[in-house]
């Protein structure tokens, strides 16, 4: 699990990552990383790092972690996949895959 808000803008610098603990004891919230551990075996996790970008209640009054895989590009981009739905720039971008809720 590592910050992504203590990445320096300088690209030519080196870019440090904070650690903020694994297991129970790991710190989640917006704007970190999860890094896949080594026994993880869901088809859409292993080998994976998702980005987490919201965390709170949703309209059933439960508790949710959002986040979005950042690492599962396809070989396709938006508009071949889109069936013409998709255009402009967006249509050049390419397709990751997602999990499986």
């Amino acid at each position: 699990l590592v910050s992504m808000s203590m990445i320096k803008k300088d690209v030519d610098d080196d870019i440090p990552l904070r650690f903020l603990g694994k297991g129970d004891r790991a710190v989640i919230r917006p704007g970190v990383v999860l890094i896949a551990p080594v026994h993880e075996y869901n088809h859409f996790l292993m080998r994976s790092a998702v980005f987490i970008h919201a965390i709170g209640l949703n309209e059933y009054n439960e508790h949710v972690t959002r986040g979005v895989i950042i690492d599962h590009p396809t070989a396709f981009t938006m508009g071949e996949m889109g069936g013409g739905s998709v255009y402009g720039n967006l249509a050049h971008s390419v397709l990751f895959q997602g999990g499986d809720n």
